[in-house]
């Protein structure tokens, strides 16, 4: 499914307007797009858990597998 942050007009946003959460992929990843679960309960602790565990994995990508001591 088509998805682009912040372009009213993709897939995925159109759908989730209809409150209908829908799964994207990115990265070799999926993620769920939309904050309504099927019975129109919002489920916000899953999304901000995704937002903030991608955040923090992409700030920190470039310390993967380096030294936790300089080197002397």
């Amino acid at each position: 499914m088509d998805w682009q942050s912040g372009d009213p007009l993709s897939t995925a946003n159109l759908l989730n307007e209809k409150d209908i959460t829908v799964f994207t992929g990115r990265d070799s990843k999926f993620y769920l797009w939309g904050n309504r679960l099927t019975n129109h309960k919002f489920f916000n602790q899953e999304r901000i858990r995704y937002v903030v565990g991608e955040s923090i994995e992409l700030a920190h990508l470039d310390y993967v597998d380096r030294n936790i001591t300089k080197p002397m």
